[in-house]
This record gives C-alpha cells, sequence and structure tokens, in this order.
C-alpha cells in the first residue's frame, strides 16, 4: 500500500517544485539534491509554488509511485526550516494532504 506513513520515514522538501516532474525529475532531486536513496521506501513529499498541488513519490519495492493531489479549495501548509528537507510524522503528512490549515515552522 503506498500510503502507509506509520511504516515509512517521511521527508518533506523544503524548496516549491514545478509539478510538471515526473518520475525521473523527483527522483533526481531525491538522490542530488536531498542525498536520500529513493529505495529506501520512505515517501518523498513535495510541494508547487502555489501550494495547490502535492506530489508524494516512493520506491514500493516494486517501482516508484506518485500520489498526486490537487487542491480544489484551500492550500497545502507553508513550510519554513532549515535544510532540503526534514522529517515528519504520520500525522502531520495526512495532515498536509487533506488541506488543513496549519504552519510548519521548525529550526532543525
Amino acid at each position: 500500500m503506498f500510503l502507509d506513513p506509520r511504516s515509512v520515514d517521511v521527508f518533506i522538501y523544503k524548496k516549491p517544485i514545478d509539478c510538471r516532474k515526473a518520475h525521473a525529475g523527483l527522483v533526481q532531486l531525491v538522490n542530488c539534491v536531498l542525498l536520500k536513496e529513493i529505495r529506501g521506501g520512505a515517501i518523498f513529499l513535495f510541494v508547487s509554488r502555489d501550494r495547490k498541488t502535492a506530489k508524494a513519490l516512493r520506491f514500493d519495492g516494486s517501482g516508484l509511485a506518485i500520489y498526486h493531489k490537487k487542491m480544489e479549495r484551500g492550500k497545502v501548509m507553508q513550510f519554513s526550516f532549515e535544510g532540503q528537507s526534514i522529517p515528519v510524522s504520520a500525522d502531520i503528512f495526512m495532515s498536509i494532504l487533506s488541506g488543513a490549515e496549519i504552519r510548519l515552522d521548525l529550526k532543525i
């Protein structure tokens, strides 16, 4: 199952992305910018500049899967933290994808 974040690590990418990126472009960000291994099974969350679109990428053991969400109302919450990415809990991840209006201001 793709979206069971309780059993895997979840990382948020700090910078907004062009959500036209597909598997190859997102894997490039994970490997070259975040310096993480995509085959580790973690979920990587990317958000567009207008914060109305989010993509989550995961290698599930047999291939890459993308979960793509476009918000009809509201926006994905805004992020402010040091570094390129930040690990988050399953609750925060699911809140982000549900469009919860909360802010994530972390200095790590």
